[in-house]
């Protein structure tokens, strides 16, 4: 008869829904106001202010405070889904672990395997559960662009860069594109708005490809909205793996899983 381990896979994967769903809402509430010429009050409301800046500020000093304001939007964001992400792996491992332990495999603890980083996490569940670690050069860029904009307020440094002084940010798009019947592909832009015509008819179809940006040591690291709708997808769909993992090293392994 196979054990029977009780757990929920969705309190499992809610850290990182919940991750998700917070940075696309803050994102856009955060963007939209930063990107919003019109949005220029920046004084906290009530009858009684306490003001840190001088009154009166130039119109390009307004406008610095809000590209300033977008960059730490995009770093907090960051910061939500990849924490968000390491919780559900710990909970997904507490689970891994107890199957491993029932039928004798060699396991890190939970207590060693929630001190580590994301990538490490993810190194770990692959190295141990033999569960593939997705995008794991993804996750060693994100974590590093993250750490960049949150104490080098977006300036790369030598540390963020490799040996040539090149950061490469790494993640994961869905890409629209028309193959016409001769096989020729017209890739749809992910911000179009006017009518593509397809003169020769085709078929729309949606692939998932690597989306990447590469910066200097140095340089600012700007991300565009559609960057950063991009990466929080890639965390999204990150999670989704990873419960997927846990169904299959659980059944792999003799344990009974019942969905619902």
């Amino acid at each position: 008869m196979s054990p029977v381990i009780s757990f929920n896979l969705d309190q499992i994967i809610e850290p990182v829904a919940v991750g998700v769903r917070r940075a696309y809402v803050f994102l856009g509430l955060g963007l939209n106001a930063a990107n919003d010429p019109n949005h220029v009050n920046y004084h906290l409301p009530g009858n009684f202010t306490l003001s840190f800046v001088p009154e009166n500020q130039s119109a390009e000093q307004i406008k610095e405070f809000k590209e300033e304001f977008g960059r730490w939007i995009v770093a907090n964001s960051l910061r939500e889904v990849i924490e968000s992400l390491a919780i559900t792996l710990d909970r997904g491992h507490e689970v891994c672990f107890a199957v491993a332990s029932r039928v004798g495999i060699n396991a890190s603890p939970p207590s060693v395997f929630s001190k580590k980083g994301v990538v490490g996490k993810l190194v770990t569940w692959s190295k141990e559960f033999g569960i593939a670690a997705p995008l794991n050069d993804h996750f060693a860029s994100l974590t590093t662009a993250r750490n960049c904009l949150s104490h080098r307020r977006g300036i790369l440094g030598k540390e963020d860069c490799d040996a040539a002084g090149h950061f490469i940010l790494r993640y994961m798009r869905p890409e629209l594109l028309i193959k016409a019947p001769s096989g020729e592909e017209t890739i749809i832009p992910p911000d179009f708005q006017e009518p593509i015509l397809a003169k020769d008819g085709g078929l729309v179809q949606l692939r998932i490809v690597e989306g990447a940006k590469e910066f200097s040591v140095g340089s600012l690291l700007v991300l565009s909205p559609l960057n950063v709708r991009d990466i929080v997808w890639t965390v999204w769909n990150t999670g989704l793996a990873l419960k997927n993992g846990i169904i299959e090293f659980c059944k792999k392994n003799g344990v009974t899983v019942t969905e619902g």
